[in-house]
């Protein structure tokens, strides 16, 4: 990571946080940045490494474009920010035909319907970000319902398993899904965003863990109006240790009849 500016603000506690760019996944910060309080972490306190660049070296980070819709009429680009300039142009397109400028502006909808917002800023050194939103008139947007996630929850190192999850939407939209295995530090393991799927398809996919643990595998859906579901979990262990050789004669035996017993196949986890 990288520090690339500071903001001091009397309303945290420390009087304010750095900017750090990072670039992990989706679950950590925003666009590629997050922000550190000072004094977290012992930051303060740990040798930094300046860097000095001039026009030539120097690549102006695009600004970042933030909407905030109060009502359906109001709408607040005031949130956008830059990293390391000024704001200098808020360009807005109501998805309608209409268009304005200005860091905060309102509109009104003729037709009900479903309009996508879209805010585009520009800063000092003529880089631009963009912002997108949906705005629904006279008519409501409905989340997915929070996944099924199937799969198997005991298991041995470097095996492939297959794990199933499906989600249904109210309104008929397709699904996209984020899935994450638990399995690493920084990100989790995030597969990302993959879809779109018809609501209630089920998706597969294949997973091995390298190093034995307890994972928390979790996915949870989208519609295309980024509406989102809450998570679902499945607690996972690698490898299995159950007391031998009891545990040798019930894998022998749900091995050997494997439509029976379908309660105890789910309580040792042999539910693929």
């Amino acid at each position: 990571m990288v520090l690339v500016g500071w903001n001091d603000d009397l309303s945290i506690s420390n009087g304010g946080y750095w900017i750090v760019k990072n670039s992990i996944s989706e679950e950590w910060g925003y666009d590629g940045f997050f922000n550190l309080e000072y004094g977290s972490l012992n930051i303060d306190k740990t040798d930094i490494n300046w860097v000095d660049y001039g026009p030539e070296n120097f690549s102006n980070w695009v600004p970042v474009a933030r909407i905030n819709v109060s009502g359906q009429t109001l709408f607040d680009g005031s949130g956008s920010f830059d990293h390391e300039g000024s704001i200098v142009g808020y360009h807005w397109d109501f998805g309608d035909g209409a268009t304005a400028t200005g860091p905060t502006v309102t509109h009104t909808y003729d037709a009900s319907g479903i309009y996508q917002v879209t805010l585009v800023v520009t800063d000092n050194a003529s880089n631009s970000g963009i912002d997108t939103t949906w705005v629904f008139i006279d008519t409501q947007n409905h989340a997915p319902k929070t996944p099924w996630l199937l799969g198997r929850r005991t298991g041995e190192n470097e095996t492939t398993y297959r794990y199933t999850f499906w989600a249904t939407d109210s309104d008929g939209d397709d699904v996209y899904y984020y899935l994450n295995w638990g399995d690493t530090y920084w990100d989790g393991g995030a597969v990302g965003w993959i879809g779109p799927y018809q609501s209630g398809e089920k998706v597969t996919l294949e997973k091995n863990w390298s190093e034995k643990g307890n994972y928390t595998v979790r996915v949870k859906a989208a519609d295309r109006y980024d509406a989102k579901s809450d998570w679902a979990t499945l607690k996972v262990t690698m490898p299995v240790s159950y007391n031998l050789p009891v545990f040798w004669f019930l894998e022998q035996l749900l091995q050997r009849f494997p439509h029976a017993f379908p309660i105890l196949r789910y309580l040792l986890g042999f539910t693929q």
